[in-house]
């Protein structure tokens, strides 16, 4: 299975330091894992599925912020992303789910 391709592709502004590349093991609950501008390079979706936006708190997800929406049937692999966020990042995992993201 391919991954969700955005409509258009954003890009941060110059200003913006993206900083080391970062990873979070283990997400099985909703979970902001950067709440400043920045870009999610991978996902590991372990067992399950997952919604990912462009928010920095889970009070301001919208349809208009999802940046990828995974099947829950879908085989273990990584998901190569590598989409700017201008917000931040927030994971809602499926029920019983187990992601691992890589992000700047």
């Amino acid at each position: 299975m391919s991954a969700v391709v955005l409509p258009f592709i954003r890009r941060l502004p110059a200003w913006v330091d993206q900083g080391e590349l970062q990873s979070m093991l283990n997400i099985t609950t909703v979970t902001t894992v950067k709440d400043s501008p920045g870009r999610i390079m991978r996902l590991s979706i372990i067992r399950g599925g997952c919604d990912v936006y462009d928010c920095a708190d889970v009070r301001f997800i919208g349809p208009h912020r999802l940046l990828y929406r995974s099947p829950v049937e879908r085989p273990p692999a990584p998901v190569k992303l590598e989409a700017p966020c201008l917000s931040g990042i927030t994971i809602i995992p499926a029920a019983d789910s187990v992601i691992a993201v890589t992000f700047l």
